[in-house]
């Protein structure tokens, strides 16, 4: 037991030093984000103007790779099993981004058998479904795909798009750290589907992508509530030393 308590403390540190760096790098950059805002406001020439525009895209870009760098090793904290609606859930987050899909022009066909019920962590599943959603905005054409269902003791969740044939995505890589079919890194960190395995397995669950000439299926696969499920929820320390085993 002593052990375990060891690890605890040595955890809660690494958390709050992520934390710390987290907040370290982001004052700055609100900083540098601020001031550019203001010269872009100012009478320059257009080429000043265009370089204004490239230092505000490379600081957005390292703004949303701290944000995912967050995410990441803030995803240990203890997680909570409840009854979730994941059909539900699906939809509601669907509904938020409906805008975002117009303005990429994307269309959304979602498939529902009936409700699903899954037995997991809520704030966890939501995070999933976000880093879902935004994976297929970064890299969808036409169309976007979502089915949600039943297989044996388990709930499916499928998001499927078209992709830009020239992209080359490596099915077997997807859910690696910083991985991302785009080499130049122009629409992805490459974390967003690293935290999706890392909560997914934390909930029991598992991961598959599948990838061909022109198109791209992400599955995850969570358990099935059934009665004899503690409906009342339960804590977990799993989340403690799965953090352990897959960030070292």
């Amino acid at each position: 037991m002593k052990r375990y308590g060891d690890w605890g403390i040595v955890y809660e540190k690494q958390i709050n030093n992520s934390q710390n760096i987290s907040h370290d790098l982001r004052t700055p950059l609100t900083a540098i984000n601020g001031y550019l805002q203001m010269l872009q406001n100012t009478q320059l020439k257009k080429e000043q103007q265009r370089k204004i525009m490239v230092a505000r895209k490379y600081a957005g870009e390292l703004e949303q790779l701290i944000t995912r760098f967050f995410e990441y090793v803030t995803s240990d904290s203890q997680l909570t099993q409840e009854r979730v609606n994941l059909t539900n859930l699906i939809t509601e987050y669907l509904a938020e981004m409906v805008p975002a899909f117009e303005e990429r022009q994307l269309e959304i066909q979602l498939v529902e058998e009936k409700p699903v019920i899954v037995w997991g962590d809520k704030e966890s599943m939501k995070r999933v479904l976000q880093n879902l959603i935004r994976n297929c905005l970064q890299y969808a054409v036409e169309y976007i795909s979502v089915s949600c269902y039943e297989e044996r003791n388990y709930a499916v969740a499928a998001f499927r798009n078209p992709v830009d044939k020239d992209l080359v995505l490596e099915a077997d890589k997807l859910f690696e750290r910083f991985y991302t079919g785009d080499k130049a890194r122009e629409r992805s960190t490459g974390l967003g589907l690293s935290i999706v395995k890392l909560l997914v397995t934390q909930m029991g669950g598992t991961v598959h992508a599948d990838t061909g000439k022109g198109w791209i299926e992400i599955q995850i696969k969570l358990p099935l509530y059934t009665a004899d499920k503690d409906t009342s929820g339960r804590k977990s320390v799993f989340r403690c030393f799965c953090y352990y085993s897959i960030i070292q």
